[in-house]
């Protein structure tokens, strides 16, 4: 759809967005997990 000039300037911002989004729900997950633990 997009022009790939525009595609590689957008795709490495949005992939470094996506692992952090990814490392936070990990994270999320895992304090649950351990909250549920402690219970």
């Amino acid at each position: 759809m997009l022009p790939r000039r525009i595609t590689g300037e957008i795709s490495p911002p949005a992939f470094t967005g996506f692992i952090i989004l990814l490392l936070c729900l990990g994270s999320g997950v895992h304090a649950q997990v351990m909250r549920t633990d402690g219970i």
